[in-house]
């Protein structure tokens, strides 16, 4: 393959730091959408033993796409899911039917809890390189379990995206090794790419740019448009629930708590489950008609294929909206923190990618043209085969 020479000198620079077994064990390769920072840590991968991971299922899958068939989560070659003990509960739920008590509840509680542990033999640890995309949502803690295997970490980030939130972004919080800024003609033959250049020169978002990357005329909007896309994504708390509401109604679901079928997306990370900022579950069942002690108790499937029951999720969430939590925190830390998913905010969508994207656009960050452009690029490219923009 024919590299330009600032790909070129990238290869070099990390094909240096690979070979130096006393360097660093982070290298951070930055570059815009299309620079391709993909296709270099594929070339520079094929001379080691080398794991491709990636913070959510989307983001995995969307390396699979790209040519890297055993692209897996962070979550699945980090951790190990430890069952609760199914006959222990069982003797503890008669003898609590028996003779009900706070201290036989609160055991019986704690048993329930699956519990996830870091993997003793992790492929981690066989790795001769560990090449970790859309990560900007990799705290202070998984990082650390991560490093702690001692392997070659390359890690891929995109410099125009917003700032993670508060608590994340371990590895790209800092200034990058090396940054690509040239994107290449095949890669501005797609026009998700193309719109993605467009917007980050302070461009806006044109009608009719592309039949699977433009701007809506009014009329064009139908509700079909929304039912067909992967993810809604747009700006403003606001908005988000208000789509949410639109998007539950839409399904047939009534109610202020979850039923059976509604998607949901984590609001905080979650080592005891397995829960991350971000990943997305299903409802498959409902366990209590509303909240108990502020929990509503829910069985959920999870994007990383995981089946899980009774986990107690904040009532507030749903009922109280984006209120100050007033729930007690001896009460709130117990409880897992879930919200709609139909809809998400672009923040929130930051180490996730989609196939079908719309984006609606609420004039979010208007005031701010700065951080706008940055607001749109990155709604743009969370987008793998079409975004609309309403």
């Amino acid at each position: 393959m024919q590299w330009s020479p600032q790909q070129d000198k990238a290869l070099t620079q990390v094909s240096e730091w690979l070979l130096d077994i006393s360097g660093p064990q982070v290298f951070y390769l930055a570059g815009f959408a299309g620079t391709g920072k993909t296709t270099l840590a594929k070339h520079l991968a094929e001379g080691f033993e080398t794991l491709f991971a990636a913070y959510t299922g989307k983001a995995a899958l969307a390396m699979r796409k790209a040519g890297i068939p055993t692209a897996s989560t962070i979550h699945s070659i980090l951790y190990d899911f430890i069952p609760p003990p199914i006959s222990k509960i069982k003797e503890l739920e008669k003898q609590y039917a028996v003779a009900p008590s706070p201290a036989l509840l609160k055991e019986l509680t704690e048993l329930k809890k699956p519990q996830f542990v870091l993997k003793e033999e992790s492929p981690i640890a066989d790795a001769e390189l560990l090449v970790l995309d859309e990560c900007s949502m990799i705290d202070e803690e998984m990082a650390d379990d991560i490093l702690s295997y001692g392997g070659k970490i390359l890690v891929l980030g995109d410099p125009m995206q917003l700032p993670p939130v508060k608590g994340t972004g371990y590895f790209v919080s800092r200034k990058p090794d090396i940054t690509l800024t040239e994107i290449h003609r095949q890669a501005l033959e797609n026009p998700i790419i193309a719109l993605s250049k467009r917007v980050r020169e302070g461009g806006d978002i044109p009608f009719d740019f592309a039949d699977n990357a433009k701007r809506l005329r009014a009329g064009q909007f139908k509700p079909e448009t929304a039912a067909n896309a992967s993810q809604l994504i747009t700006g403003k708390n606001a908005t988000r629930h208000r789509w949410n509401d639109i998007m539950r109604a839409s399904y047939g679901r009534k109610g202020t708590y979850p039923v059976i079928g509604d998607k949901l997306i984590c609001l905080r990370n979650s080592r005891e489950y397995n829960f991350f900022n971000g990943m997305f579950a299903e409802v498959t069942s409902t366990n209590s008609v509303g909240p108990i002690n502020f929990g509503v108790d829910l069985n959920l499937h999870t994007e990383v294929d995981e089946d899980l029951e009774n986990v107690q999720v904040l009532s507030t969430t749903f009922d109280a909206r984006d209120k100050e939590c007033t729930v007690p925190y001896r009460l709130q830390k117990d409880l897992q923190q879930f919200d709609y998913g139909y809809c998400i905010t672009v923040h929130k969508s930051q180490g996730s990618q989609f196939d079908h994207v719309v984006l609606i656009d609420d004039k979010f960050l208007s005031w701010d043209q700065l951080n706008r452009t940055r607001w749109l690029y990155t709604a743009v490219t969370r987008a793998v085969e079409s975004v609309l923009v309403v």
